[in-house]
């Protein structure tokens, strides 16, 4: 079993004594977050039990067994022989996914240049290696800190004691400084930069990706903090976006089409809202999330299928026609080397709004007939350019 040491006591702090937050989850939580993502199937945290009740709900929730002790001599005893026990230093901000593979191995310290990792304020080992903040050593050598006062620092002292038993090193790169996703942080470090850098490595929607997808992103940016802070955010998104669908064909169905057609812009709006959420997450130990990020557009594609169906005039199989067209030609595979923009106009919000407005005035059919008709042509037309 592989283990994580997670210190709260040496975290860093605001000048009012309360632990640094980075977009909306103390340090200590992000490196909870790195510790699963790394394998790590149980929780030690170093600190007084106030400080350890946030984590443990936090690891617990994530399925992790968790476990609090008072000093490096509380450790004595948790890790077996046989166990691994990921050390992660106190501010470290992990958020360099090429540091999974080294630390997947057994038994290895992960360091980096001392040129450079120093003054990013990390651990000296020696004239040319700096302490990138991350190691995994086996369990038996735990044990050693009997041999050490109890307040000693445990981290930095099972740093000392893996290099005295020659566990082997793996290099970080430079790179991870360099783009802010290996950093320490410090007492009264700048957090809101920090905060900031973190999301927008995750936050790169472009237009590509549909109208929708690039307004959730601009939402996300400010709000972000605010929802990570609450644990069901993304449920009460999903929530609220599927209410908003049920509505919208509720509406159509009435003969309210030009308003059903809104709140599936709405609803897919919300959706993509909930979906942007995912990558501020760790997928790895929420899978139910995950599993659900699989099924939320086919809500949009059914709310908008009703809701167009329901727009047209005529027999069912009148109505039926043009709208499954337009979602079979969106469905179909575009072809390598498709403009960006192209596939932009497939955005479900974006065609919801446009049907909405075309119902008001009676031309919900003429709407839907000509969208569909111009995504086939589209790509028909870059299929024939790539095998012409």
């Amino acid at each position: 079993m592989r283990a994580a040491l997670i210190s709260i006591t040496g975290q860093p702090r605001d000048r009012g004594g309360s632990a640094l937050h980075v977009a909306g989850k103390s340090v200590a939580e992000r490196q909870l977050e790195f510790a699963l993502a790394a394998g790590c199937e149980r929780i030690i945290a170093l600190g007084s039990l106030p400080d350890v009740i946030s984590l443990r709900h936090a690891a617990e929730d994530a399925g992790a067994q968790f476990l609090a002790v008072g000093n490096s001599h509380g450790l004595l005893g948790t890790i077996r022989a046989a166990d691994e026990l990921m050390v992660i230093a106190p501010g470290l901000l992990p958020d360099e996914r090429a540091a999974l593979p080294a630390l997947a191995k057994s038994n290895v310290v992960l360091v980096l240049p001392a040129s450079s990792g120093v003054p990013a304020g990390f651990e000296r080992i020696d004239l040319e290696r700096a302490w990138a903040g991350a190691a995994v050593v086996p369990g038996g050598l735990v044990e050693r800190l009997a041999e050490l006062p109890a307040d000693v620092e445990a981290t930095s002292a099972l740093l000392r004691v893996a290099l005295q038993a020659r566990v082997p090193d793996a290099k970080l790169s430079d790179q991870a400084l360099t783009d802010g996703s290996w950093v320490m942080v410090g007492d009264g470090g700048d957090t809101e930069t920090v905060g900031q850098a973190w999301l927008d490595r995750r936050l790169k929607a472009s237009v590509s990706q549909g109208l929708s997808a690039l307004l959730a992103g601009k939402v996300l940016r400010p709000l972000a903090p605010w929802f990570l802070a609450r644990k069901q955010s993304f449920t009460s998104l999903s929530a609220g976006a599927l209410a908003l669908l049920f509505g919208a064909a509720a509406a159509s169905w009435f003969g309210f089409s030009s308003a059903g057609l809104a709140l599936v812009v709405l609803g897919a709006l919300v959706i993509q809202l909930a979906l942007g959420l995912l990558p501020l997450l760790d997928g790895r130990f929420r899978p139910p999330q995950r599993r659900a990020s699989l099924f939320l557009p086919a809500f949009v594609d059914a709310a908008l299928l009703v809701c167009s169906v329901l727009a047209i005039d005529g027999s069912w199989l009148h109505r039926l026609f043009p709208p499954v067209v337009l979602l079979a030609s969106l469905y179909l595979r575009p072809p390598e080397g498709t403009p960006g923009i192209v596939q932009a106009m497939g955005d479900r919000a974006l065609l919801a709004g446009v049907f909405a407005i075309a119902a008001a005035f009676g031309y919900a059919e003429a709407a839907i007939m000509v969208a569909g008709l111009t995504v086939i042509a589209l790509k028909t037309a870059r299929l024939g350019a790539v095998h012409g």
